[in-house]
């Protein structure tokens, strides 16, 4: 998990905001990129702005998903992005090729997280 502010004063809190679109598409970039370099390939398989409930209302994350490939196997990839507390919330989860990513408890988590963040 990454907290920071990417030299925003204010953190933008809409995930709308030019900001955070901007830092989604750099860490798209990013994961897209790194895996490139080690000769595998990312492909995108879900993108969207998920609501998690929160004890301060509905928080909006941008969220991503991908399967990085290689000629001998595949792995799970996600992302959520999101401001809270006047930071930059990231978490990037990666499961290995012989786990099997079970999507519920991962989202679990990453909503638990989100939660934690908000209170």
């Amino acid at each position: 998990m990454y907290v920071y502010t990417a030299g925003l004063s204010p953190v933008p809190r809409d995930t709308l905001h030019p900001a955070m679109q901007q830092l989604r598409a750099q860490t798209v970039g990013e994961i897209e990129q790194f895996a490139e370099s080690r000769g595998e390939r990312a492909s995108k398989t879900e993108s969207a702005t998920l609501q998690i409930e929160t004890l301060r209302g509905k928080a909006d994350v941008l969220y991503d998903a991908f399967v990085i490939t290689t000629p001998q196997d595949a792995r799970h990839t996600w992302l959520w992005l999101w401001s809270a507390r006047g930071h930059v919330m990231k978490i990037r989860m990666t499961r290995r090729p012989e786990a099997e990513p079970d999507a519920a408890k991962v989202r679990e988590f990453a909503e638990a997280v989100v939660r934690s963040a908000a209170n």
